[in-house]
Formats: C-alpha cells, sequence, structure tokens
C-alpha cells in the first residue's frame, strides 16, 4: 500500500462514517443512536459542514492508535511516513497505562488535512 492509497482510503472511511453519523441522527431512535454512539442526539440536527465534521472528529473518528490502524490494515511504515508528510498528526503517552496496554502512539487527522479531505468531497 502506497501513501497516496492510505491517504484515499483514509479520506473516503472519514466521510462516509461523516454521512451515517448525520442520516442515524434521522434514521435510528434517541435509544439506538446513543447505543451506537455514546451519547444522544441533542436538540440539534447536525448539518453537512465543516463545523460538524471538526465536531465529529473529535466525538467520533479523529484517528487511532497504531495498533488499531495496522489492524485496519495500514501498514505501520505507511502511517509512519503520512506523519512525516505532515498529513497524520501524532501525540505520545508515556504514563504507565499507556505502556501497559500499548495505546502510547496515537495517530490523528490534523484540522488542517481535515480541511484537505473537506475541499476534496464537498
Amino acid at each position: 500500500m502506497t501513501t497516496m492509497e492510505a491517504k484515499e482510503m483514509i479520506s473516503r472511511e472519514l466521510m462516509d462514517s461523516f454521512r451515517e453519523w448525520i442520516s442515524d441522527f434521522d434514521v435510528l431512535s434517541d435509544y439506538d443512536f446513543a447505543r451506537k454512539y455514546t451519547y444522544g442526539k441533542g436538540k440539534e440536527k447536525p448539518k453537512y459542514t465543516f463545523e460538524y465534521l471538526k465536531h465529529f472528529m473529535d466525538y467520533e473518528f479523529g484517528g487511532r492508535w497504531l495498533p488499531h490502524w495496522i489492524k485496519e490494515g495500514y501498514p505501520r511504515e505507511v502511517i509512519w511516513d503520512l506523519h512525516r508528510e505532515a498529513w497524520l498528526s501524532y501525540q505520545e503517552y508515556s504514563n504507565w497505562h499507556a505502556r501497559a496496554t500499548g495505546r502510547t502512539e496515537w495517530y490523528y487527522i490534523s484540522q488542517r488535512t481535515a480541511r484537505e479531505i473537506w475541499k476534496a468531497y464537498k
């Protein structure tokens, strides 16, 4: 897998998940929505805007721990290359719990990258 293929797959996954989240607001009951997303619908229906995409990324899909990227089929080297290109951002955790669970490297989509994806899919 090349970095270009990974960018396309991540972009598609983000936007498909975002569209599903918006459509689930109308389709699912309050109970089912809360079970799927771990929080209630709220009063305001989300719109297909960049502001709601940022909200979606904060609460639903903004990134993954490195082992989860690998589990989803992205080679470790490709994730590292995307970080070197500044397409993915990185946060390292080194507390005892992170080390014990293997969750020390968090790779996520930055707002700059999200804006690029948004413009491409808009």
